[in-house]
């Protein structure tokens, strides 16, 4: 690397600490990269939009290596953080939690008095990535909100499968909360979804932190 701004983070602009590197070429701090893509909709770079995975990331020990033989001094404090919130997470599981909306495009319909070929079926949805634990365990309810032309705006699903499936076609957005298990002691999630015409629809997730030893004891599933 040709300067010390080339072993900065592009998220916390600060010298990396413990060091992860995307298949674009970007480097972070690992934990800042994770706190991106966490709280990120789409699991991409924030410096170019490449897809990336969170799971996939290690940290590079070359880049490692050359930072601390550099800046070891400088980022004694940080590291000794980050070290600590490494350790803490130890008893921290990451749940996926997926939403979006399926589509299909109808080989039967029904054709309106008007000629329209009622054709699309799309379907909204929450669901966990994690199949260990049963979605209803830490999802107490997902409200759905229509569009006015519907006639009904709101919809509310108290138990699994979260989901809402209907025939038309329309371009609009969905705003979706999703309450959770009182256990967890988290604020509702407020999220906007907007349909999506083509392929098998549009599906975007987000990560929940949640205490190991009380999802063991909320679920009987062992991680």
């Amino acid at each position: 690397m040709e300067s010390k701004s080339d072993y900065d983070c592009s998220i916390c602009i600060n010298t990396l600490v413990f060091p992860v590197k995307t298949s674009c070429g970007h480097l972070f701090c690992m934990k800042c990269m994770e706190k991106y893509l966490e709280q990120s909709p789409i699991q991409q770079c924030p410096m170019c939009r490449t897809k990336v995975k969170l799971e996939k990331l290690k940290v590079d020990k070359n880049v490692w290596k050359e930072v601390k033989d550099l800046f070891g001094d400088e980022i004694k404090e940080r590291r000794k953080v980050v070290e600590e919130e490494i350790r803490k997470e130890k008893n921290i599981v990451k749940l996926k939690v997926r939403y979006g909306n399926k589509y299909e495009l109808l080989k039967s319909f029904k054709t309106t008095k008007s000629g329209y070929e009622n054709k699309h079926r799309w379907t909204v949805y929450v669901a966990l990535g994690d199949k260990k634990v049963e979605a209803g365990s830490v999802i107490k309810s997902v409200e759905f909100k229509l569009d006015d032309s519907f006639g009904f705006t709101d919809i509310k699903k108290n138990f699994g499968p979260y989901e809402y499936a209907c025939n038309g076609y329309g371009e609009f957005s969905i705003p979706i909360k999703i309450t959770w298990q009182r256990w967890l002691k988290m604020e509702p999630a407020t999220l906007d979804h907007p349909l999506k015409f083509e392929g098998k629809g549009s599906h975007k997730s987000f990560i929940v932190r949640v205490d190991k030893t009380l999802l063991e004891e909320k679920t009987g599933v062992k991680y």
